[in-house]
């Protein structure tokens, strides 16, 4: 529901953008972890 709240906030283009490098960075983290 995170992402409800991010839409809530009104960021659809820079907050989806830095939200989308953010997931990439976790994606990547847990691919490092594995």
């Amino acid at each position: 529901q995170w992402w409800t709240d991010l839409r809530r906030a009104g960021g659809t283009g820079r907050a989806a953008r830095r939200h989308r490098r953010l997931r990439r960075d976790v994606v990547r983290a847990a691919e490092i972890c594995v």
